[in-house]
């Protein structure tokens, strides 16, 4: 369990230093709970935190938590009340899903908790119908279909892909967006999933 709280510790640092930021205690200091600590960056430069039933929201550019919404909603808020058809407490991961290709058509977001993921309209703010569904049996050739600890968007090609790496425990795997599905082998040949501590 230690070694797998710092491996999440770990590719959580690592989704920092890959956005240019260097995080603040402020944003954390909005959330209360005790849960993990859920980063996802947005496209409209802020990243949402999530922790148990809870929310904040940092801005890149300020380089700090907001207080508000700018409607007069103070945070920290209610996942409930904000993110219709989300999963409303103790999320496991989340991450901003790259381009090409977005989603039918649309950009969207993935949510996981345990064996189930939802997705993410952008656009309209909210769940796409049917959602919550089994990671397994859809999403090709995935490698963890019991959940995942984190996700992390790769935010330059990787031999000309897009790529998404997802973590679980000691071992992470990579996702192909353009083809998407999981990938077996690295461009070295290295198998998925593959050890954290020993490549990266």
């Amino acid at each position: 369990m230690r070694k797998s709280l710092s491996i999440w510790k770990a590719a959580l640092c690592g989704m920092f230093v890959v956005v240019g930021l260097a995080m603040t205690q402020n944003a954390c200091a909005q959330l209360s709970g005790s849960g993990k600590l859920i980063p996802l960056v947005w496209n409209n430069g802020k990243i949402y935190f999530f922790q148990g039933s809870e929310y904040a929201r940092y801005d890149i550019a300020q380089d700090t938590a907001d207080g508000d919404d700018g409607s007069g909603h103070s945070y920290p808020r209610s996942i409930r009340d904000s993110w219709q058809g989300l999963f409303t407490d103790r999320i496991d991961a989340a991450v901003f899903w790259p381009a090409p290709p977005p989603r039918n058509g649309r950009t969207v977001a993935y949510v996981f908790r345990d064996n189930q993921y939802i997705r993410f309209d952008i656009k309209n703010h909210r769940a796409d119908p049917g959602y919550p569904k089994p990671i397994a049996g859809n999403w090709p050739n995935f490698k963890f279909p019991d959940g995942i600890d984190g996700a992390l968007a790769w935010p330059t090609k990787i031999a000309s892909k897009s790529v998404v790496y997802f973590f679980k425990g000691d071992q992470y795997m990579r996702y192909d967006v353009d083809t998407d599905r999981a990938d077996d082998h690295s461009e070295r040949g290295l198998s998925y999933p593959a050890s954290v501590p020993d490549n990266w």
